[in-house]
């Protein structure tokens, strides 16, 4: 099965931060990569949209959805191509980085670490949007996968979810593969 990962960005975070994250995810995509990027992505609507004209102009019979502030690690796309003949797949591997360090939190589903096969995904993307204003952006999950290496969804005050920090104000300043997290804080 073919893979395509379709990247998507409503453009508000700063250039250099979306430059960087977008180089990483280049460096680790094995198939097909296709970028939508509009700066009116400001709901789940509009992103649920922005995705589906993302897989619609992919060619992949899986598709990966990355994110424009996510760092996608070496061997993270295979794992999920692997996992997503199951269905809707969500990767569980995830830290997030604001400006005190790495911390986990309690939600494992995010949207920027979601693959499936293409039909599947069309199916509840467009469930979702038929909901009107959903509870949750993720579609339900089928499975859950472990990649080798966490991605890294970094907080930064832009996010669709905003600047959140550890709940329990526990933080780690360096992880295996990443390294310390202050080499990542680019703006």
């Amino acid at each position: 099965m073919s893979l395509s990962v379709v990247y998507y960005s409503n453009n508000r975070v700063s250039a250099k931060l979306q430059r960087f994250c977008l180089e990483t995810l280049q460096a680790h995509v094995p198939g097909e990569l296709v970028c939508v990027i509009r700066p009116d992505g400001i709901s789940h609507r509009d992103i649920y949209c922005q995705i589906l004209d993302g897989i619609a102009a992919s060619k992949g019979s899986l598709i990966a959805l990355a994110e424009h502030d996510v760092l996608y690690p070496a061997g993270y796309f295979e794992a999920l191509a692997r996992a997503a003949r199951a269905g809707v797949v969500y990767n569980t591997n995830i830290w997030r980085l604001s400006s005190r360090g790495y911390f986990r939190t309690t939600n494992p589903h995010l949207l920027s670490n979601c693959g499936a096969p293409r039909e599947i995904l069309i199916r509840r993307l467009r469930r979702k949007l038929a909901e009107g204003v959903p509870r949750w952006a993720e579609p339900k999950a089928d499975a859950e996968f472990v990649s080798p290496h966490p991605t890294i969804d970094i907080r930064h005050g832009r996010n669709f979810t905003g600047d959140r920090h550890a709940h329990d104000d526990r933080y780690r300043k360096s992880i295996p593969y990443w390294g310390h997290y202050q080499k990542f804080l680019v703006g």
